[in-house]
């Protein structure tokens, strides 16, 4: 890879759900925050099952359904005052569909071949001076505003959008965090009988 110099590296762009390795091929998959981005987890899982070796290490990690609850708390909470429960259920689809509870994603892995071997919490804190601020932060802008826009009907985006922000503003006092917990999955795949 010229760009930083770095020798014997592949990269590859395909889906998760159709990876393009031989079976048993990995004895070492890691994946930051991209398992929770897929189309089908759970036909992910089984890719992943696929092309590692017995005893191959898999570790990941994701956020969970609790990330970034000062938002989607306001969010719920204007809906809700807007009678817009249609809405409140989108949102809790979204949240489910990109940070399924850890329950789920356990059974996955076991499903998958996998035994998990230590399981680790953490968070972070995403901090901004104000909601605005928020709204045109790269990752923000980047990563989740169109999913948010999407929920809503673009009519009423303005409008809802307008009122999450006075409702952040007035409850963070000047100092808008949001947590991002997430977990880390430690796991070996079992060796075949």
């Amino acid at each position: 890879m010229q760009v930083y110099d770095i020798e014997n590296i592949t990269l590859l762009n395909s889906e998760a759900e159709d990876l393009p390795f031989d079976d048993a091929y990995f004895d070492l998959i890691v994946s930051n925050n991209g398992i929770n981005n897929v189309k089908e987890m759970e036909h992910v899982f089984q890719e992943i099952s696929r092309t590692s070796t017995p005893g191959a290490q898999f570790v990941f990690t994701m956020n969970t359904a609790e990330t970034m609850h000062q938002f989607y708390d306001s969010f719920e909470a204007v809906l809700n005052e807007s009678g817009r429960p249609g809405e409140i259920d989108a949102m809790k689809q979204q949240i489910y569909s990109k940070r399924r509870p850890i329950e789920e994603i356990k059974d996955l892995v076991i499903n998958s071949e996998f035994t998990i071997e230590h399981i680790y919490y953490d968070d972070f804190v995403l901090s901004f001076v104000d909601s605005a601020t928020m709204f045109r932060h790269p990752l923000i802008k980047y990563w989740f505003l169109d999913g948010w826009k999407n929920i809503i009907a673009q009519e009423f985006q303005d409008d809802v959008f307008s009122k999450i922000e006075s409702r952040m503003d007035a409850r963070m006092n000047g100092n808008l965090h949001l947590s991002v917990p997430f977990v880390t999955f430690d796991c070996r795949r079992n060796d075949e009988n």
